[in-house]
């Protein structure tokens, strides 16, 4: 499929998984670099992801056109 065919509702619920990964792999690298017990790393895990979680909240609704060349061009 082409990516000027992509409805923008999905490109930004992809983009929104592609930065739950990448959060998902920070706090994992950060987990792994203090070297904690399986239950302060759940816990840490827990907390890490509740404030990814706000502050993704915070950010607006609609990324702007400039993060994808699908989500700019579909927007026009």
């Amino acid at each position: 499929m082409h990516p000027d065919m992509i409805p923008n509702y999905l490109t930004d619920r992809i983009l929104n998984l592609a930065a739950k990964c990448l959060d998902m792999q920070e706090i994992n690298k950060k987990i792994e670099q203090e070297g904690r017990t399986k239950e302060q790393s759940m816990r840490m895990k827990a907390k890490l992801m509740n404030q990814q979680h706000q502050r993704r909240a915070q950010m607006p609704a609609k990324p702007s056109g400039d993060q994808s060349p699908s989500s700019a061009s579909a927007d026009k």
